[in-house]
């Protein structure tokens, strides 16, 4: 029963798709979709968004979480944690340009900081260059040049 989804149309309660079957053609039919009339599908999106603003803003926290601990695991190990202090709060950590040209390379390519520069290191295929710090030794090597927890 669980291999199938449910129907209140049919005499035995269940559809006669099996799940995995179903999703897969609807994902085909989609992406197929989607190609083909990517204005319609816009449009669709920018509809469902505006009279769905609670579930939409959901749906997007979400989706940011996820790909900030995605992020932080790539940068940061199994376990993220700052490579200068080793704070481990995933709160506090922040992906840090290795050669402090953050700015310049967020102004040159057009995107901001956090969720946009996730999107951007996941669609390069997590680029070297990066690393994981807390914002505490992140904002210091930045205005200091070095961490102050670097002594040497």
């Amino acid at each position: 029963r669980s291999c199938f989804f449910s129907s209140k149309r049919k005499r035995n309660g269940l559809d006669s798709w099996y799940r995995n079957c179903h999703r897969k053609q609807s994902r085909e039919f989609s992406s197929v979709y989607r190609k083909k009339f990517p204005g319609k599908v816009r449009r669709a999106i920018k509809l469902w968004r505006e009279k769905n603003p609670e579930k939409s803003k959901a749906i997007d926290k979400r989706f940011q979480v996820k790909l900030r601990s995605e992020i932080l695991v790539v940068y940061g190990g199994k376990h993220p944690k700052c490579k200068c202090c080793g704070e481990s709060m995933v709160q506090f950590l922040a992906v840090d340009h290795i050669k402090n040209d953050g700015a310049s390379q967020r102004k040159r390519l057009g995107i901001g900081s956090g969720t946009p520069t996730y999107g951007y290191l996941k669609r390069r295929g997590y680029p070297k260059g990066f690393q994981i710090l807390c914002h505490n030794c992140n904002v210091a090597k930045y205005r200091y040049g070095k961490c102050p927890h670097k002594t040497e």
